[in-house]
Protein backbone atom coordinates (compact mmCIF):
# COMPACT_ATOMS: atom_id res chain seq x y z
CA UNK A 1 0.00 0.00 0.00
CA UNK A 2 1.13 3.75 -0.72
CA UNK A 3 -0.88 4.89 2.67
CA UNK A 4 -2.09 7.82 0.72
CA UNK A 5 -4.38 8.81 3.08
CA UNK A 6 -8.23 9.64 2.36
CA UNK A 7 -9.65 13.26 2.12
CA UNK A 8 -7.84 16.18 2.92
CA UNK A 9 -4.00 15.26 2.41
CA UNK A 10 -2.24 18.42 1.24
CA UNK A 11 -0.74 18.94 4.99
CA UNK A 12 -0.44 15.28 5.85
CA UNK A 13 0.88 13.96 2.35
CA UNK A 14 4.25 12.15 2.68
CA UNK A 15 6.57 10.20 1.00
CA UNK A 16 4.99 6.41 1.15
CA UNK A 17 6.60 4.31 4.17
CA UNK A 18 7.50 1.37 2.04
CA UNK A 19 9.50 4.06 -0.25
CA UNK A 20 10.95 5.68 2.91
CA UNK A 21 12.30 2.36 4.13
CA UNK A 22 14.40 1.97 1.13
CA UNK A 23 17.63 3.42 1.06
CA UNK A 24 17.98 6.57 -0.19
CA UNK A 25 19.42 5.70 -3.83
CA UNK A 26 15.91 3.46 -4.43
CA UNK A 27 14.01 6.53 -2.96
CA UNK A 28 15.37 8.98 -5.56
CA UNK A 29 13.21 7.86 -8.44
CA UNK A 30 9.84 8.78 -6.00
CA UNK A 31 11.62 12.23 -5.19
CA UNK A 32 12.81 12.41 -8.72
CA UNK A 33 9.14 12.09 -9.73
CA UNK A 34 8.43 14.79 -7.10
CA UNK A 35 10.22 17.12 -8.41
CA UNK A 36 9.87 17.11 -12.34
CA UNK A 37 6.40 17.64 -11.82
CA UNK A 38 6.04 20.05 -8.58
CA UNK A 39 9.46 21.55 -8.27
CA UNK A 40 10.39 24.95 -9.78
CA UNK A 41 11.76 28.45 -9.90
CA UNK A 42 11.69 30.13 -6.75
CA UNK A 43 12.95 33.81 -6.56
CA UNK A 44 14.12 33.76 -9.83
CA UNK A 45 17.19 32.32 -8.97
CA UNK A 46 16.67 29.01 -6.85
CA UNK A 47 15.22 25.43 -7.91
CA UNK A 48 12.88 24.47 -5.32
CA UNK A 49 9.03 23.83 -4.13
CA UNK A 50 6.34 25.47 -1.93
CA UNK A 51 3.77 23.11 -0.43
CA UNK A 52 1.61 22.37 2.73
CA UNK A 53 3.14 19.39 3.71
CA UNK A 54 6.64 19.46 6.11
CA UNK A 55 6.56 16.04 6.13
CA UNK A 56 6.78 15.51 2.26
CA UNK A 57 9.76 18.40 2.80
CA UNK A 58 10.97 16.56 5.05
CA UNK A 59 11.54 13.24 3.82
CA UNK A 60 12.97 14.93 0.75
CA UNK A 61 15.33 16.80 2.54
CA UNK A 62 16.29 13.40 4.11
CA UNK A 63 17.32 11.86 1.17
CA UNK A 64 19.24 14.74 -0.11
CA UNK A 65 21.24 14.58 2.85
CA UNK A 66 21.99 11.16 2.96
CA UNK A 67 23.16 11.25 -0.65
CA UNK A 68 25.25 14.28 -0.75
CA UNK A 69 25.29 15.75 2.60
CA UNK A 70 23.10 18.52 1.64
CA UNK A 71 21.10 19.99 4.46
CA UNK A 72 18.19 21.72 2.94
CA UNK A 73 16.91 24.25 5.13
CA UNK A 74 12.13 24.24 5.19
CA UNK A 75 10.81 27.93 5.93
CA UNK A 76 6.85 28.54 6.93
CA UNK A 77 4.99 30.80 5.45
CA UNK A 78 1.40 31.91 6.53
CA UNK A 79 -0.81 33.14 3.57
CA UNK A 80 -3.86 35.45 3.66
CA UNK A 81 -2.84 34.88 7.77
CA UNK A 82 -4.90 31.66 7.69
CA UNK A 83 -3.10 29.00 5.59
CA UNK A 84 0.11 27.53 6.34
CA UNK A 85 2.91 26.30 4.28
CA UNK A 86 6.23 25.44 3.77
CA UNK A 87 8.90 26.33 1.52
CA UNK A 88 12.60 24.28 0.22
CA UNK A 89 14.86 24.99 -2.33
CA UNK A 90 18.30 24.45 -3.66
CA UNK A 91 20.53 27.50 -2.26
CA UNK A 92 23.14 28.81 -4.97
CA UNK A 93 26.54 27.29 -2.57
CA UNK A 94 24.99 24.42 -2.89
CA UNK A 95 24.23 23.81 -6.59
CA UNK A 96 27.21 21.83 -7.23
CA UNK A 97 26.06 19.51 -5.43
CA UNK A 98 22.84 18.91 -6.61
CA UNK A 99 24.32 19.21 -10.39
CA UNK A 100 26.40 16.58 -9.47
CA UNK A 101 23.65 14.21 -7.87
CA UNK A 102 21.60 15.01 -11.27
CA UNK A 103 24.34 13.74 -13.37
CA UNK A 104 25.09 10.36 -11.49
CA UNK A 105 21.22 9.78 -10.62
CA UNK A 106 18.29 11.77 -11.45
CA UNK A 107 17.68 12.57 -15.06
CA UNK A 108 14.77 15.14 -15.37
CA UNK A 109 11.83 14.53 -17.84
CA UNK A 110 9.75 17.32 -17.72
CA UNK A 111 10.70 19.89 -20.57
CA UNK A 112 9.88 23.23 -17.90
CA UNK A 113 12.34 21.47 -15.74
CA UNK A 114 15.41 20.94 -18.12
CA UNK A 115 14.72 24.46 -19.00
CA UNK A 116 15.38 25.64 -15.97
CA UNK A 117 18.14 23.85 -15.58
CA UNK A 118 20.14 24.18 -19.01
CA UNK A 119 19.92 27.90 -17.52
CA UNK A 120 21.12 27.70 -14.22
CA UNK A 121 24.63 25.29 -16.15
CA UNK A 122 24.74 27.92 -18.67
CA UNK A 123 25.32 30.53 -15.74
CA UNK A 124 27.53 28.27 -13.93
CA UNK A 125 29.49 26.67 -16.63
CA UNK A 126 29.52 23.50 -14.49
CA UNK A 127 28.56 19.97 -14.69
CA UNK A 128 27.69 20.16 -18.64
CA UNK A 129 25.60 17.02 -20.41
CA UNK A 130 23.87 15.85 -17.21
CA UNK A 131 20.81 16.03 -19.04
CA UNK A 132 19.84 13.74 -21.73
CA UNK A 133 17.76 14.40 -24.56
Amino acid sequence: MLEFPEGKKSKRIRIPKIIRDLPAEERLPFVEGIMDTDWGKINSDKFGTHCASKKLLGDIKKVLRELIGLDLKIKKYTQKNKYISYQMYIPKNSKDKFFNLLKNYFILKNPKRIEIFKAEVAESGKCAGYLRK
